[in-house]
């Protein structure tokens, strides 16, 4: 009789355990039901919003500049269709990949099919390094638009020679690996400053090389692994007909780089820092009509 008491005891004890993790169950079932509801049901509209906020992106897609005809019809100023490099600051780059090696495997691929690339520093691309200018005030415009430094490190930066100023810019900015020679380093640089000039454009790619022949334009379709964030794309230019632009040069105009005055005016019309616009003539006259509006 005493056994039997303990075992009914036991069996009291082990079903109210039973009961007390079920019923833990069926509330946290119920809590995730309710919870599921909330987001699928109640919520839905606005995850759905996040979603797409933090998925969908704004790539503003610059217009084709207008065509300038004389009366009958035929174009005095026309758009000439190139090949263009561009690279993706997107891309993201695995542990083991070095963005500086792919950008060294573009730059030798251009210079074997005799193409160039985007290079505005003023220092030749082989060693010895010495400037191309001889203005200091050059100089100085280079290292304060493109050259990042403490307002305390600006003068001395200016007056650094050509070598001097590489070597900051490999090894305290960019962080070049010595793997790279010094010829390399000055390549690479060209291009990351490049790239750097559009740091505040998040999702823009930025253009590395144009007008490149169609032998680069196939090996980087068909090698892309080789070329990660490079992509070939087509791009337009101004083309001057020689038949008019000697005779009507200054009638039609030209396009130049926008100067820092003509951008604080224009900035708040969209413009950026290194737009190319209108110059005298028809060009500036109708820059406003002629430049279109950016999808």
């Amino acid at each position: 009789m005493k056994s039997y008491w303990i075992n009914r005891e036991k069996l009291g004890i082990l079903f109210n355990r039973v009961t007390f993790m079920a019923t833990i169950m069926v509330m946290a079932f119920m809590v995730v039901i309710y919870q599921f509801y909330q987001i699928q049901i109640i919520q839905h509209d606005y995850y759905a919003e996040q979603v797409i906020f933090n998925v969908q992106r704004k790539v503003e897609l610059e217009a084709t500049r207008g065509l300038i005809y004389d009366r009958y019809g035929k174009p005095l100023v026309a758009n000439k269709v190139i090949h263009v490099l561009k690279f993706n600051p997107e891309v993201k780059f695995g542990k083991n990949e070095d963005p500086n090696e792919a950008l060294l495997n573009v730059i030798n691929l251009l210079e074997s099919e005799g193409c160039d690339y985007i290079d505005f520093i003023p220092i030749t691309k082989s060693s010895p390094f010495a400037y191309t200018v001889d203005s200091r005030t050059e100089i100085k415009e280079f290292v304060r638009d493109y050259v990042p430094h403490n307002e305390e490190d600006f003068e001395a930066l200016c007056n650094a020679s050509a070598e001097e100023l590489i070597d900051y810019l490999s090894d305290k900015i960019y962080e070049l690996s010595d793997t790279f020679s010094e010829e390399e380093k000055r390549k690479i640089l060209g291009i990351r400053i490049q790239i750097s000039k559009y740091k505040y454009a998040k999702y823009k790619k930025v253009t590395i090389a144009e007008d490149v022949k169609m032998k680069v334009v196939a090996a980087i379709e068909e090698n892309k692994e080789d070329y990660p964030a490079i992509s070939a794309e087509i791009d337009s230019v101004r083309y001057y007909p020689e038949e008019y632009s000697k005779p009507m040069g200054n009638i039609i105009g030209y396009m130049r780089k926008i100067t820092e005055k003509q951008y604080e005016t224009l900035k708040d019309q969209g413009y950026g820092a290194d737009d190319v616009i209108g110059q005298v003539g028809i060009e500036g006259q109708f820059e406003s009509t002629l430049r279109g509006v950016n999808g």
